[in-house]
């Protein structure tokens, strides 16, 4: 039998993680040649948050703000308007495919 003095008790997750400097900024590299598909966005309707990107193989691809994750250092809808050159990643999704994270370089 095992004293319980002997034994210590730990909150849940209490092993010890990396202590990672914070990443600021202006440290951040944005290449354009990462692995997302480019494509260009040629319509955004900001008042009801959905847009519509041209690939590279003319198709148009529909997304929505409420569905994305934004990666990179321009992480905001204000700079998502027509025109803007993206990097997205899709997703099938039940009514087809949806950009489920967007890239705006």
């Amino acid at each position: 039998m095992i004293q319980k003095d002997l034994v210590k008790k730990h909150p849940p997750n209490w092993l010890p993680t990396a202590r990672l400097a914070p990443i600021q900024p202006e440290e951040i590299v944005v290449s354009q040649d990462d692995l997302f598909p480019k494509g260009e966005v040629i319509k955004f309707f900001s008042g009801q948050d959905y847009g519509f990107i041209k690939d590279q193989h003319g198709r148009d691809v529909y997304f929505h703000l409420g569905e994305l994750d934004f990666v990179g250092p321009k992480n905001s809808k204000s700079f998502l308007k027509a025109g803007a050159k993206v990097g997205y990643d899709l997703s099938w999704t039940s009514h087809g495919q949806h950009v489920r994270k967007l890239k705006i370089y």
